[in-house]
């Protein structure tokens, strides 16, 4: 409901500039919860462990402990542990690396969104 709210606001808000609509939804249970079917793209975020870990540590500011075992933990949620699969049957759309700057992180994420093979097949109209 609220994704559909989101793009009839944006449908009532557009200009006439040719623009895009993105939603972007940060959830590690998205294919086991069954949401991947409201999603025209899936794309997994992808670190190293340790990378991940002091991440979580200096930018939410969790112990190291209680970051190590959410990594765990996200092993066994589809899309993470599984994400070959995941890929290979299409739930996944596209793997986006985030082992560098947040500059990289930007131009990646910006290369996905004009990249066609980032995307589900069929795209609904904006």
């Amino acid at each position: 409901a609220r994704l559909q709210e989101l793009a009839r606001e944006f449908k009532q808000n557009q200009s006439t500039v040719d623009t895009k609509f993105v939603v972007v939804i940060e959830a590690a249970m998205l294919i086991d919860a069954g949401w991947d079917d409201l999603c025209d793209a899936v794309w997994v975020i992808k670190a190293p462990t340790a990378t991940t870990r002091d991440r979580l540590v200096s930018d939410r500011s969790m112990d190291r402990q209680d970051a190590s075992m959410r990594i765990d933990a996200q092993q066994a949620r589809r899309g993470i542990g599984n994400l070959q699969e995941e890929l290979d049957k299409g739930a996944v759309t596209a793997v986006i690396e985030n082992n560098g700057s947040i500059d990289d992180l930007t131009k990646s994420l910006a290369e996905n969104l004009s990249d066609p093979s980032s995307w589900k097949d069929t795209i609904p109209n904006q």
